[in-house]
């Protein structure tokens, strides 16, 4: 998100490598013709339930594999992250802006403040608002590859087929997990990704080919084992593990109903503390859905 935010894009920081900061972002890489096995997994019993792994920028419904398409058409309520239509922006400002303060502009000094504006197009006085998060953001989100997520394109095929629209979270509870950190923490973190942003863009780019490859161990290895994981371990605990448990009670209490889709963000649905993972110490347990037997999975 940048000052008026999205809250959907995964904020977890990036730290950048690279060269240059004006870098157009890269193109998209190609759709595979068919994934091994696309991010779509099913729950056992009589009235199966489906969760849809999501990714959140450059990646249409039209495009995505026909076990999402399937799944859908075998739901009657469409379950996501958070109310990606009516994002309180209210919360989200308050959240992403703090008193002036000259601490970004000293930390960062005269060079790279300058190309932080050039960067994110914020004024000087825009820019003196927004804790170092929400500048990290403002850069990042510039530098992702274009296109809506596939939430947009579930979301809009749920309104036309007038199923019904639940949420596990607010539209700021990922938001908050960053407001929570330390500025100074991410200090050197924004100075990285003002050098390098150039960077994001590539992260960006693998994740897209993983998720659109279908390959689980690459999606997770991107999440659970970059750079940036092993330098804030914290927040991407906070993002996968905490949050997943969080959604836990409200995902149970759906399942019991049955005949739900569930779209979260593909990195909720790999890694140690996965859905699938705590469902299953629960009692509930799920197969990943091959793409060349959804019709006639048993």
């Amino acid at each position: 998100p940048n000052p008026n935010p999205n809250p959907n894009p995964n904020p977890n920081p990036n730290p950048k490598s690279g060269a240059n900061p004006d870098t157009k972002p890269a193109a998209n890489p190609p759709t595979p013709a068919r994934p091994l096995a696309p991010f779509v997994w099913r729950t056992q019993g009589p009235k199966p339930s489906y969760f849809i792994g999501t990714i959140h920028v450059g990646q249409s419904l039209a495009d995505a594999p026909k076990a999402v398409h399937n799944a859908l058409r075998q739901c009657n309520a469409l379950v996501l992250e958070a109310d990606i239509a009516h994002p309180d922006r209210t919360a989200a400002a308050k959240l992403m802006q703090t008193t002036p303060s000259p601490l970004v502009r000293k930390a960062l000094g005269r060079q790279r403040w300058r190309r932080l504006l050039q960067l994110t197009g914020l004024t000087t006085e825009q820019a003196k608002s927004l804790r170092p998060w929400a500048l990290h953001m403002s850069v990042a989100i510039r530098q992702l590859p274009k296109g809506a997520g596939l939430d947009e394109g579930l979301l809009a095929f749920a309104n036309t087929q007038k199923l019904r629209l639940g949420y596990l979270e607010t539209t700021v509870a990922a938001l908050q997990i960053l407001a929570d950190f330390p500025d100074e923490k991410l200090l050197a973190e924004l100075a990285e990704t003002v050098d390098h942003p150039e960077q994001v863009a590539t992260e960006a780019r693998r994740l897209l080919a993983a998720f659109r490859a279908g390959d689980a161990d690459e999606l997770a290895r991107l999440t659970f084992d970059s750079e940036s994981a092993r330098r804030f371990p914290q927040l991407n605990r906070r993002f996968i593990g905490d949050r997943n448990r969080a959604w836990m009670p409200k995902i149970r209490s759906l399942l019991a109903a049955g005949s739900v889709c569930i779209a979260v963000g593909a990195g909720h649905l790999v890694g140690p503390d996965s859905l699938q993972k705590l469902l299953k110490a629960h009692g509930v347990q799920t197969a990943r859905v091959p793409e060349a037997l959804i019709p006639n999975f048993p």
